[in-house]
């Protein structure tokens, strides 16, 4: 029989030592629970979460509807052209960036069985960044459409919009430079609504900043505002506005609104000026101020209630609450 022979003060040493031990790890655990691990898996999602950027060169042909995420970002290079098949439209929910150039523009245009629908900004793109830069939108029922976002837009052409050129809803403040709309509405034979063959829409508390506007040969209105809009307006040239059989036709028509319309010119319209004022509890007061004997009409002006009837103003005012 063999005799086991124990150093008791080595087990008391070495039992000491290994609670130590323990004590110092499970100190560590609690003053660093797994940080590195949560850090790590952090970094992971805000990568794989972030923008998305896609690029258009080229010819692009959209047969579908095409919307850009709200998270992500559409950039569509100088000289493309981008093809769109009869009631397609881009919806931008994030950011729309067109970098066109004078000499390379880009263009929008119908596939030839139908037009297409444009652009619609929704709200969720509002102070996003949005911009347009020299473009060409073609053969559409509406060019752009804008639910209280504000798009920068710049150098833009839109030719033959059957229904409205640009349609402002919710609130919108886009900034437009050097607008032109070239033929609203001349393909309706035989209309079945009045809202059709208009240059520029602002309605429902909409309020731009537009410095440069062109519109030629619309059916029913050049410049168009009702629902409590606003908006500041400089340096706008209509002409040619004739035809509508649903509505008034006329050069600018302000319907309980409040813009501020500086350095105007009406040619060739049925009507120059038509003002408003139709619901109860809204303001209707436009401000004309243009330079002496600019504003021209060769057929006549023509202004409601409290308006009188001007060829040459400096100033022309209209207060209706």
């Amino acid at each position: 029989m063999t005799t086991i022979k124990c150093n008791h003060a080595k087990v008391i040493r070495m039992v000491r030592g290994r609670t130590y031990t323990v004590f110092i790890i499970l100190t560590l655990m609690v003053a660093y629970p797994f940080t590195p691990m949560v850090e790590l898996h952090d970094f992971e999602n805000n990568e794989t979460s972030g923008r998305a950027q896609t690029v258009w060169s080229g010819s692009m042909v959209l047969n579908n509807h095409f919307t850009v995420p709200v998270t992500d970002e559409l950039i569509i290079s100088s000289c493309t052209n981008v093809t769109m098949s009869s009631g397609v439209r881009i919806y931008v929910e994030g950011r729309l960036t067109v970098e066109g150039t004078k000499s390379c523009p880009v263009y929008f245009d119908y596939a030839g069985g139908g037009d297409h629908m444009g652009i619609q900004f929704n709200t969720s793109s509002n102070g996003r960044g949005s911009r347009i830069d020299n473009a060409s939108i073609i053969h559409s029922t509406y060019g752009i459409t804008i639910y209280g976002s504000n798009p920068y837009i710049a150098n833009v052409t839109i030719f033959d919009a059957d229904d409205v050129a640009i349609d402002m809803f919710n609130s919108a403040t886009p900034t437009i430079r050097d607008l032109e709309i070239n033929e609203a509405g001349p393909d309706w034979v035989v209309p079945t609504y009045w809202r059709y063959g208009i240059g520029l829409s602002v309605g429902a508390g909409s309020a731009p900043n537009v410095d440069g506007l062109k519109v030629s040969n619309a059916v029913t209105r050049g410049l168009n505002m009702w629902g409590n809009s606003g908006g500041l307006f400089r340096n706008i040239s209509i002409d040619n506005i004739s035809g509508a059989t649903l509505a008034i036709s006329a050069g600018i028509w302000v319907e309980d609104s409040i813009p501020l319309i500086q350095f105007a010119q009406v040619d060739r319209s049925d009507h120059g000026v038509f003002v408003r004022h139709i619901t109860d509890g809204a303001t209707t007061r436009a401000v004309i101020k243009t330079w002496k004997s600019q504003i021209q009409c060769t057929r006549r002006w023509f202004w409601t209630k409290k308006i009188i009837q001007i060829t040459q103003i400096t100033r022309a005012q209209s207060s209706m609450d």
